[in-house]
């Protein structure tokens, strides 16, 4: 049986992590997988990466580019250390995570545990006490709420 493929321009929410990066701009938000920058105030359109996919007819081909998201939020919470690990046999987690949900819309498949979608963008961000000091700039380069979260994900830097 194939997934289910939506098509609709209602959003699906799911729940990811992101990567927090410090820039001359501010904090932003990039992906654990590929470390590319999530656009502020538009959305993320998928794109199929060099050498990563198998075909471009993108729900016919068994590949799986798209945005991803996890169902559940424990799910998007063991992301990071789960595919970091994967990636580096002595992993050292970056300083800073944020989970948080996001939308997906336009096409839309539903896999077991998640989808991954052609458009995404945040829908909200759960921070943790540490991270109380990016909230504010979050909320403001995203234009989504920032909410401090006392079980939010924060792997805290290996030297702290």
């Amino acid at each position: 049986m194939s997934a289910p493929l939506y098509f609709d321009q209602t959003p699906v929410l799911g729940w990811r992590a992101w990567t927090l990066v410090e820039t001359a701009e501010g904090p932003e938000l990039r992906s654990v997988v590929y470390a590319h920058p999530w656009p502020a105030r538009r959305p993320l359109r998928m794109e199929c990466e060099p050498g990563g996919c198998l075909g471009a007819r993108w729900p016919t081909q068994p590949h799986s580019c798209g945005i991803h998201a996890f169902k559940v939020r424990v799910s998007a919470v063991a992301f990071p250390s789960m595919w970091e690990a994967r990636r580096f046999p002595q992993f050292v987690a970056p300083e800073q995570y944020v989970v948080g949900q996001v939308s997906l819309w336009g096409r839309v498949v539903e896999h077991e545990r998640g989808y991954r979608g052609e458009l995404a963008y945040p829908y909200a961000l759960l921070l943790a006490p540490e991270q109380r000091r990016f909230a504010a700039p979050l909320a403001d380069r995203y234009g989504v709420e920032a909410l401090i979260d006392p079980h939010a994900l924060h792997l805290p830097a290996p030297d702290a």
